[in-house]
């Protein structure tokens, strides 16, 4: 099954990232359906000048690439299952069939109706095309034996992983180039300001997403954090931050204070 590793910077938080397939599965019963992107310009309302594009662009120009982007649905498609893991939430297991049932199976079902889900799980990898995606890397630290990456057994020969990771853990070279198929390297968001929208949309009332981005983007613009909002992690802080009241200045500094604290906040005594 192929394997590939996906680092991403330091300013980046994990999102998305494939092995672009083009083999398609007969369970016609699953399908996506796509929509044509959003044209996202800075015009905040009816009575204001169009703000210069060339803001935007300079926010994202390092990933503005049409042959780089990665496009979420077209990419995904190919698959008929995605299965996300998150490997600090099981630092001493190897196999991911059994991260797959501790994190997603037993979340959902009691102990005793656990068997069919299991077996369930276990049949459709072994015959339709699964992606799995485990992120953090660096946060896992396996079994203590020859293993440095966790493995998928053989008979799951459909099923792509694609393991990510912050770039020190790459780099400490235990990880052999024979284990991986393909390294690539997160580099930021396409559309930040579609992002933030989304997000957004979690924290206000629906009836006050349009009024409430609007006045996003007009702070973004007025602070100039254009070049911070391509980082997710820089993005999700600044959005989270602005719905609870609190507006940055543009320091780096003056943003990573609520992340940090908020780590802080989850620290416990568990590994």
């Amino acid at each position: 099954m192929p394997c590939s590793l996906l680092a991403t910077n330091d300013d980046s938080d994990t999102s998305t990232a494939s092995s672009v397939t083009t083999e398609h599965s007969n369970m016609s019963w699953a399908s996506f359906e796509t929509t044509e992107e959003s044209v996202i310009s800075w015009q905040f309302d009816s009575s204001s000048d169009v703000r210069d594009l060339s803001a935007y662009s300079e926010a994202i120009s390092h990933t503005n690439n049409s042959s780089n982007i990665f496009a979420d649905v077209e990419a995904l498609q190919d698959y008929m299952f995605v299965f996300y893991i998150t490997l600090r939430n099981s630092v001493k297991q190897v196999d991911v069939y059994t991260m797959i049932k501790i994190q997603i199976i037993d979340s959902i079902y009691s102990q005793n109706d656990r068997e069919k889900p299991y077996r369930l799980v276990n049949e459709i990898m072994k015959r339709e095309r699964c992606f799995v995606l485990l992120d953090g890397l660096d946060e896992w630290t396996g079994s203590g034996d020859h293993h440095n990456l966790p493995t998928l057994v053989s008979v799951y020969k459909q099923t792509v992983m694609l393991i990510a990771t912050r770039p020190w853990k790459s780099a400490e070279g235990k990880v052999k180039h024979s284990d991986i198929e393909a390294v690539l390297q997160l580099e930021g968001i396409n559309d930040p300001l579609e992002l933030s929208s989304i997000i957004l949309g979690h924290l206000v009332a629906k009836a006050e997403l349009e009024i409430k981005h609007s006045a996003f983007r007009r702070y973004i613009w007025n602070q100039k954090l254009g070049k911070l909002i391509s980082s997710p992690i820089m993005l999700s802080v600044i959005v989270c931050s602005y719905s609870e009241g609190i507006e940055f200045k543009g320091s780096k500094c003056e943003i990573y204070i609520p992340l940090l604290e908020s780590l802080f906040k989850k620290a416990n005594s568990n590994t």
